[in-house]
């Protein structure tokens, strides 16, 4: 899949052995508005999202996103629970070093409300590819785990 900003996201299944498509793409019909807001909050902001998007386990403080800059953050109360949302102005480039993996991140909807306990609901186009020069062997040297641990703690990930 590719993504161009300005564009909706476009999803076809391909048969085997099928040839040639035309695609059209669809603009997108609003840009989104600039609002400016103090450095400190959208921090804030970020560093909570990488807890609800990444975890807070060993997999998740290693992830880096190497484009932070493209995500904005609103915050609204709703019948007494808060609601925070993040969008992407492009998709998400997590690296994933732990596990030798660049992961891409169309993020369609992210949504955390905070209730007594936190429900967070992703929606997004993920697409995963490994490093170069990645091996399965030396993903677990770096990780230092096993393959079944890591594969295990996949589950925690994603």
């Amino acid at each position: 899949m590719k993504t161009f900003v300005g564009y909706r996201p476009e999803v076809r299944t391909v048969a085997d052995g099928q040839e040639g498509m035309q695609i059209k793409l669809q603009t997108r019909n609003v840009l989104p508005e600039v609002v400016v807001m103090d450095k400190r909050l959208w921090e804030k902001d970020l560093k909570y999202f990488k807890r609800m998007f990444l975890g807070e386990d060993r997999w998740g403080r290693n992830a880096l996103i190497m484009n932070e800059e493209v995500l904005s953050f609103d915050n609204e109360e709703n019948n007494g629970k808060m609601c925070f949302r993040a969008s992407a102005s492009e998709p998400l480039i997590i690296d994933l070093p732990l596990l030798g993996y660049e992961l891409h991140v169309d993020l369609v909807n992210f949504t955390a409300i905070n209730d007594n306990e936190t429900q967070c609901n992703i929606l997004g186009y993920f697409h995963y590819s490994r490093q170069p020069g990645m091996t399965c062997t030396s993903t677990m040297a770096i990780s230092g785990c096993s393959a079944m641990q890591a594969w295990f703690c996949s589950f925690v990930l994603w």
